[in-house]
């Protein structure tokens, strides 16, 4: 949903640069349904547009739209969240942060303090975003991979709160009230829930850091600010990836056959580099870290990016 923070600060990102290239740029709000954005896509592609970037809601529901794209040899780059299409075939490449090395980061994290703070069995609950995307699928399958060589996490609960902070608050107020065991972590799976989980928390008189630790995924500002003490740890998903997308739309345009796969260097932030971080990554990510990128509004997080060429070539 565009009223999301990080799909508004990507979109935006997308119609400057744009805008600076000489480009037209549509944009589209699928709303968080994968029919909507099959239906998106074919309306986009009768008003004639070149090049289609997308972030697909579902890694399946949205085949049926790339192979409408692959026939009528529309070059397709898909960006943020994967899908299960043949790289190469039902697109030219797919651009976005390694969500399976994401999840690895939180649970080495998370590892390492826990067993500095002698914690012998690490209590975990995970807050998931919308199923059927690859960023879920990975986030947790990276953090369950090292929880599975440690042999020492137990998950006391796995919910979905669809990307909402609102709703993450109202999954883990019930979780910490109503859990027989002591919660020693909850992994969100982006910082949006992990914002709403920090409120309830908060009012179950518990102190992050001292008697629970809170992960976080995006890199956004509130999460950012670790002295807070707002969060514990988040993992950056930058969303300013325009320059990217239009260097390789550029490639695709003149026959050039990019790499199907290109991946966003990530990094995780805590109170040890926060200042550190921060101040590096406003030198390329200034919208994100800052305080317009607080804000979420909605459930689901998808947008279309859709250009059409008006250069000579």
């Amino acid at each position: 949903d565009m009223s999301c923070a990080y799909r508004s600060i990507e979109s935006n990102n997308q119609e400057e640069v744009a805008k600076a290239r000489g480009y037209q740029m549509i944009t589209v709000n699928s709303e968080g349904d994968p029919e909507k954005q099959i239906f998106d896509i074919k309306s986009l592609i009768s008003k004639g547009c070149n090049v289609i970037i997308v972030v697909p809601i579902d890694a399946n529901a949205i085949l049926p739209a790339l192979a409408l794209c692959r026939e009528r040899k529309i070059p397709v780059i898909i960006k943020n969240r994967g899908c299960n299409g043949i790289p190469g075939v039902d697109y030219s490449t797919y651009i976005a942060s390694n969500f399976w090395a994401q999840g690895n980061l939180c649970a080495e994290w998370v590892h390492k303090k826990c067993v500095e703070k002698g914690i012998e069995t690490i209590k975990i609950a995970e807050i998931q975003g919308i199923a059927g995307g690859t960023d879920v699928r990975d986030r947790s399958g990276g953090f369950h991979e090292v929880a599975d060589k440690y042999g020492n996490f137990e998950f006391v609960a796995q919910k979905s709160a669809n990307w909402s902070r609102s709703e993450a608050k109202e999954i883990a107020s019930d979780i910490l009230r109503n859990s027989k065991e002591q919660i020693n972590v909850f992994y969100c799976h982006n910082d949006e829930m992990a914002l709403g989980v920090q409120t309830a928390i908060e009012a179950a008189g518990l102190k992050i850091n001292e008697d629970i630790y809170l992960i976080g995924i995006d890199g956004m500002a509130e999460a950012l600010d670790a002295s807070e003490g707002r969060m514990s740890c988040t993992v950056t998903n930058s969303p300013n990836t325009a320059d990217l997308n239009f260097d390789i739309m550029e490639a695709a345009i003149n026959g050039e056959t990019p790499a199907t796969y290109i991946p966003v260097e990530d990094v995780l932030i805590d109170s040890d580099n926060y200042v550190e971080e921060k101040t590096r990554l406003a030198s390329f990510c200034t919208n994100f870290i800052t305080e317009g990128s607080s804000i979420c509004l909605d459930t689901g997080t998808t947008a279309y990016a859709i250009a059409e060429q008006l250069k000579e070539h």
